[in-house]
């Protein structure tokens, strides 16, 4: 079960900023990308943590009657990632130790099967 992340930076710009006296900008339209591969477990966790137990992520014919290939990734366990591959294009020395993500904007441009790996 495979997942690609990326960050598509849509509307205002991403902020980042650290305790160190250095700061940056990804700008609209920069795109950042990582690989994730999501087990039945991550997406079974994340269901029980977020109470969302639609059958979109569990079942594969309710999926393909939705209109689907296959299960979905839920979207907020994509996202939940974000802070990872933002601070995995950073190194220390560019934006600091101790990066974090003040405010951004999000919006899915894709869906996310189980078992695919997507570009998003």
């Amino acid at each position: 079960m495979f997942g690609r992340s990326s960050v598509l930076a849509k509307g205002s710009s991403l902020r980042y900023f650290s305790s160190s006296s250095s700061s940056g900008v990804l700008k609209i339209g920069d795109v950042l990308r990582q690989t994730r591969t999501f087990s039945n477990d991550d997406v079974g966790q994340y269901s029980k943590l977020s109470h969302d137990v639609n059958p979109l992520h569990f079942d594969s014919e309710s999926a393909r009657a939705a209109g689907f290939e296959d299960r979905l990734v839920h979207g907020l366990l994509v996202a939940s990632l974000f802070p990872w591959i933002i601070s995995s294009h950073f190194n220390e020395k560019t934006v600091g130790k101790g990066t974090i993500v003040l405010d951004d904007q999000v919006r899915l441009l894709a869906k996310y099967l189980l078992k695919r790996i997507h570009g998003f």
